[in-house]
């Protein structure tokens, strides 16, 4: 049976998108492994995904020192050049422990570690990389740093042999700097026939059962990391202009400094709540009236993408209010799933995009449901597979 190392700089198991992929493989026959690091979140070595696929989680600190205490024999050489040694050492300290599972292919998650496989897997061991974003033009990124990862991109492309990532126009991004022809795996998620159509008393109580005082009849749910660049400022202070049977949820987390500060600026009729458990994500969700994605045209990043949250509202039933984003608009126009923001964006517009809707039209719904159904992670789990037969082989030769 051919191994599979998926490795991902961060603790895998709050991305569900490494998890479906690792899933699918394994499914499939292959032998996976998940690699990823630890953080505050899941102090833990060893674990597995929903599916069962093993995660080990690496201490970044522990590699870093190793490498640090063999840069500083270095002491005669020029500061520049004992930064890329220490990079290099990190490098072949993480390839050592993908090495240590004989892998036959190592699949990258993000840019930072394909660079550090490609720097420390031998030659001979194939790579798989999903570019998740497009890491040449996130939010606020200064033009000197863009062109240094758009070297280091088209260095690298060179190891890849299978490619995928999000969408078309992501793809030709990638097209560009040499990446093979890319698998399109969009963001979509499982296919939930137990919560699909059913939702019951149980399901609504998941997340309305976490708000003090719940009188509201109607919630306007966002979902996710709390992150700068996604108007959540914004729908912090909405809650001011919606009328007494609404509440603003927002529900996940952030950075110890940006989460903060959207609690503090947050207005009446606004809720904060923790992450939901990923695989209950859309028994939590079925309590909404609407589910919101206000990422806007701040970068090509968020210009180009396609949040799983495109998929997650409605696989719970749950219409989405978003901004015409270049492949967002497409999909919530032709299938019927919702509508869009007014822009610019500010809290009094978004109240009024809110509240100018029947968001419990049944048809609306309905469709909302048949499309989980047909373009659910199933589709793409097949493709990813399709991918990697061509590509590597049948999993047991």
């Amino acid at each position: 049976m051919k191994q599979i190392v998926m490795f991902v700089m961060n603790s895998v198991l709050f991305e569900a998108r490494v998890w479906r992929q690792a899933e699918s493989l394994a499914k499939d026959g292959w032998r996976v492994q998940l690699v990823g690091m630890k953080d505050a979140r899941l102090d833990v070595n060893e674990t597995h995904t929903p599916g069962g696929v093993p995660v080990r989680l690496l201490d970044i600190r522990e590699i870093d020192e190793t490498a640090l205490k063999m840069v500083k024999r270095r002491a005669d050489i020029p500061v520049e050049s004992r930064m890329r040694e220490f990079l290099q050492r990190r490098a072949e300290g993480i390839g050592s422990v993908l090495m240590s599972y004989k892998p036959d292919v190592v699949h990258c998650h993000d840019l930072l570690p394909l660079v550090l496989a490609e720097a420390g897997v031998p030659a001979l061991v194939k790579i798989a990389y999903d570019a998740h974003e497009v890491y040449d033009n996130l939010a606020a990124m200064p033009e000197a740093d863009a062109k240094k990862i758009d070297s280091v991109e088209r260095k690298v492309a060179q190891r890849v042999s299978l490619f995928s990532t999000v969408n078309d126009t992501i793809a030709a991004h990638y097209a560009k700097k040499g990446f093979p022809p890319a698998v399109i795996l969009k963001n979509a998620v499982h296919l939930q026939s137990d919560v699909l159509r059913k939702p019951t008393a149980k399901d609504y109580l998941n997340i309305i059962g976490q708000i003090p005082n719940y009188n509201a009849q109607k919630i306007a749910l966002y979902h996710g990391g709390f992150q700068r660049g996604r108007h959540l400022e914004i729908l912090t202070r909405v809650g001011k202009y919606l009328p007494d049977d609404w509440l603003v949820v927002l529900m996940g987390w952030g950075n110890p400094v940006f989460e903060p500060f959207l609690k503090k600026s947050a207005g009446p009729r606004t809720v904060f709540l923790p992450p939901a458990p990923y695989p209950q994500l859309a028994r939590y969700a079925c309590a909404a009236t609407v589910g919101l994605i206000p990422y806007g045209d701040t970068c090509a990043n968020h210009a180009f993408c396609l949040p799983t949250k495109l998929w997650e509202y409605p696989m719970a039933g749950v219409p989405v209010l978003a901004n015409r984003l270049a492949e967002v608009q497409p999909i919530v126009h032709d299938n019927g799933i919702g509508y869009f923001f007014t822009n610019p964006m500010t809290p009094e517009s978004v109240a009024k995009d809110i509240l100018a809707h029947d968001w419990t039209d049944y048809a609306l719904r309905e469709r909302c449901l048949d499309f989980a159904e047909w373009d659910s992670w199933e589709v793409y789990g097949a493709r990813l597979v399709r991918a990697y037969r061509k590509t590597f082989g049948e999993p047991r030769s």
